[in-house]
């Protein structure tokens, strides 16, 4: 979410412009307020993709500021079928970081499979679990002029056609091969990942 389709800062001076505030209540119960910069075409993105897609986001923030950004994101319409947070992240104490861990999205009724899931994130140690489902995407450092999801978006809108593709992470690899390395050279700590 951070970065990915949003800037958020408590401080006005530190975005170009900003599309409206957020509060939330913080660790200790003190009401805060955010700021929060809209990547452009987010939102025109997102309602073409929830029409053809089902869309989670999955952030490592905390779900009282995670849900108070997602509502002022959506804007009184749900574009997002579920959230996940921090207590849904998958911990790695010994490399100081949270990552999302696919896994918690597939049912007993397997309505969801790997195979058709793909994680959208700036951050590539958020693939650690599954980084054949990763799509890699530029840093949003408040850049009223960035694209990035304009072009995003023509590229998910591919994986519509399933008798195409029907695996996404076939296609994530061909057309991310420097992933596809990354994969190979993660051996260890993925492995190290799956045990924990």
């Amino acid at each position: 979410m951070d970065e990915t389709l949003v800037k958020i800062s408590p401080h006005i001076t530190k975005l170009a412009k900003f599309d409206g505030t957020f509060r939330f209540k913080g660790y200790q119960g003190q009401e805060q307020r955010m700021y929060i910069m809209f990547r452009p075409d987010m939102r025109k993105m997102l309602k073409k993709l929830s029409q053809e897609f089902e869309l989670i986001l999955f952030t490592s923030s905390i779900p009282e500021y995670a849900n108070a950004a997602i509502d002022f994101i959506e804007g009184g319409q749900q574009i997002f079928q579920y959230r996940l947070t921090k207590p849904d992240c998958l911990p790695i104490p010994q490399f100081g970081f949270h990552v999302k861990d696919l896994r918690i999205l597939l049912d007993a009724n397997g309505q969801r499979n790997l195979k058709d899931i793909i994680l959208i994130d700036n951050m590539i140690s958020n693939f650690l679990p599954q980084i054949a489902n990763g799509l890699p995407v530029s840093d949003f450092n408040g850049n009223p002029k960035d694209r990035e999801l304009r072009k995003l978006s023509r590229y998910l809108l591919q994986f519509r056609d399933t008798e195409a593709v029907p695996d996404v992470r076939e296609k994530l690899r061909k057309d991310f091969e420097f992933m596809h390395k990354i994969y190979n050279q993660t051996k260890e700590c993925r492995e190290f990942v799956m045990v924990s």
